[in-house]
């Protein structure tokens, strides 16, 4: 007897389990077996539904917890504790009294994303466009499935997928039946594959529904109709860096998969804050969530963490100081010229015309006075030549004078000499100049500073955040600039000349200036040029694609920039938008040696050209001077200590 009472309770309890409203089976083959959840949540209203479907998740090793509509106090935002992070289902009984309110609350809350999978039972006679359309937080990343009867066979039901493109934007809720589960039959069919959910199939088609982008270009009057247009132009834009025009031709790549349509909003600045922390330009519109998606990558600081969410980088920007490392002179050839400066040349020259007028003055002053003289002028001339040769004089002069005109000559050619081979030959043994490395360096350096045009630069001088801002800025305010001279804020078609010049350091984002400045520079300026460190630390360098925060769309996007890096489309945008530095091809650069090295070899000559002077004067005075004067000088110079003449 007590058998036969067991069976019947087992009986009992399969019948009454089988007819009741939620199928047990069904969330064990769907919800457990596909959706594979390891956390539930359950708002029901019936006990036995509870118990059956506990002892169902316990058997499968299920963390869940259990919700009475209708008797239990329920706060929504405690209701999906730190347990359920991943993997969670919500199984919810339609039927029950009160169920829209906390199906409201929960959409108020946004709690219709890709977290939670959503499995509601409908009640007899309800339908998904009836029952959900209220909840306006259905959105495109909502993961819900509405169970309701087949109107055309009651022994089946259906599985509808339930999601919206967006209706903050006027989308109405679209429901795609997936699946059918046989009651008598107790069978799932799959009738659409659902997974991957941002599939072209399933929801990859927007068929043509306008969102709204955030642009962000820095010049007047410019209109949404233009923003396409300018976001096309090659090469670097006034007002658009080249990061954003990357940022913008890889969401138009997204446009075209999925079919929609953008419409713009234009900001004129990165960001801002107004003294009642009111948030401006590009991120304040981004955290205040006024638009969909963003044409226009951002640079990741810790911030702004709070105001949007960073999803892709593929771009690393570089922010540094460009220059080049050569002498004053904007002149640097490789030729037989090159190791000594353009002054030091014309000071040569001048000063062999100099010792010619002196050679030419010399003798004259001895045919006047009728000293005695070596040579001839045409001899004087190639003695000149011939010392600056270092060729060696045959005869030497007889005279002091010439004799010390022609060893300055030979020193000053010495020195000349050295300095020319020992430049040649330095350049050949050494590494190539590297001018300054970081920021202490430009600062301590003899550049001077500019920056590029540009809203970000406007906005870091503003704020002074960091020390090395701080020590740049100092800087570049000190600068006394005249009207021929870069100003503060300058383009890279206004900066290329001063760069050229090799006495200014110019900031910007290089990889957007490279390309410019391998067409305006030659092969040996090329060479001559250099980088360092700028305003921003490396850690900043990326460039993230970005999404107002909690964005409906994140996943989408995600998984798209993701597609588009492996097909290679990422690459290709970065070989059209992104420039490495220009490379050196002209083999090595000989800088010139300029006058205040060399300066040393001129004083020496000009000192002798003073002394061979100087002595040819006392040699003229002691011509003129007459015979008993000659006697007299002479006896005094050689007069014995202590004897006195008398005539």
């Amino acid at each position: 007897m007590k058998v036969l009472k067991w069976l019947l309770v087992i009986l009992v309890a399969n019948v009454s389990r089988s007819e009741g409203k939620i199928s047990t089976d069904l969330v064990e083959k769907y919800f457990i077996s596909q959706r594979n959840v390891r956390s539930v949540v359950m708002l029901l209203c019936q006990e036995k539904e509870i118990k059956y479907l506990g002892m169902q998740f316990n058997n499968e090793n299920i963390y869940f917890t259990s919700h009475f509509i209708g008797r239990d106090a329920l706060n929504i935002t405690n209701l999906f504790s730190r347990f359920f992070i991943a993997s969670c289902g919500v199984l919810v009984d339609c039927e029950c009294p009160g169920v829209e309110d906390i199906l409201e609350m929960s959409s108020n809350n946004r709690y219709f994303n890709l977290t939670y999978s959503w499995m509601l039972f409908g009640a007899p006679g309800h339908t998904w466009e009836e029952f959900l359309d209220p909840f306006l937080n259905i959105e495109f990343s909502t993961d819900l499935v509405f169970v309701q009867k087949n109107p055309e066979n009651p022994s089946k039901l259906n599985l509808v997928d339930v999601y919206s493109l967006g209706r903050h934007r006027g989308s109405s809720l679209i429901g795609v039946p997936f699946a059918e589960y046989s009651l008598k039959e107790k069978e799932v069919k799959i009738l659409i594959n659902l997974w991957p959910k941002f599939r072209q199939r399933n929801r990859g088609n927007f068929n043509g529904f306008k969102l709204k982008a955030v642009a962000i270009i820095d010049r007047d009057n410019v209109t949404e109709a233009d923003v396409n247009h300018l976001m096309e132009l090659p090469g670097k834009t006034p007002g658009i860096t080249n990061f954003v025009k990357f940022q913008s031709h890889l969401n138009l790549y997204l446009l075209e998969i999925y079919n929609f349509t953008v419409s713009y909003r234009i900001a004129r600045a990165w960001t801002g804050r107004l003294p009642s922390g009111h948030k401006l330009g590009f991120i304040g519109i981004l955290s205040r969530g006024e638009v969909d998606m963003a044409m226009a990558a951002a640079i990741y600081v810790p911030d702004r963490k709070d105001d949007c969410d960073f999803v892709h980088t593929s771009y690393r920007a570089i922010f540094g100081f460009v220059f080049r490392v050569t002498s004053d002179s904007s002149a640097s050839e490789a030729s037989l010229m090159a190791p000594l400066h353009r002054d030091v040349w014309t000071s040569l020259f001048v000063t062999i015309f100099i010792i010619l007028l002196v050679g030419l003055l010399v003798r004259g002053i001895y045919f006047f006075t009728k000293l005695s003289v070596s040579g001839s002028t045409s001899r004087d001339f190639v003695d000149i030549f011939a010392a600056l040769c270092q060729q060696g004089i045959d005869p030497m002069p007889r005279n002091v004078v010439q004799r010390i005109i022609v060893l300055m000559m030979l020193i000053m050619a010495f020195f000349l000499y050295n300095y020319y081979t020992s430049s040649v030959v330095g350049v050949l043994l050494s590494t190539p100049v590297k001018g300054p490395r970081n920021i202490e360096e430009i600062v301590a350096s003899s550049y001077k500073l500019s920056v590029d045009d540009t809203s970000f630069h406007r906005v870091i001088f503003r704020e002074r955040k960091t020390s090395n801002v701080e020590r740049i800025y100092d800087k570049i305010i000190r600068l006394k600039r005249g009207p021929t001279d870069l100003p503060m804020y300058a383009p890279i078609s206004t900066a290329i000349p001063f760069i050229k010049s090799g006495r200014w350091a110019w900031h910007s984002e290089l990889t957007e200036s490279f390309s410019t400045i391998a067409k305006n520079l030659n092969a040996l300026e090329i060479c001559d040029l250099r980088t360092t460190s700028g305003l921003y630390e490396s850690a900043y360098d990326n460039e993230f694609a970005v999404l107002p925060k909690f964005s409906q769309y994140k996943e989408m996007m995600k998984i798209s920039f993701m597609w588009l890096h492996e097909t290679g489309f990422v690459k290709r945008g970065l070989t059209i938008y992104r420039s490495e530095k220009p490379e050196c091809f002209s083999g090595i650069s000989v800088f010139a040696v300029g006058f205040q090295a060399v300066s040393a070899a001129f004083y020496v000559l000009i000192a002798g050209m003073c002394l061979s002077l100087l002595i040819l004067s006392v040699e003229v005075l002691w011509k003129r001077c007459p015979s008993n004067c000659k006697s007299k000088k002479s006896n005094q110079l050689f007069r014995p200590s202590g004897i006195v003449l008398k005539n």
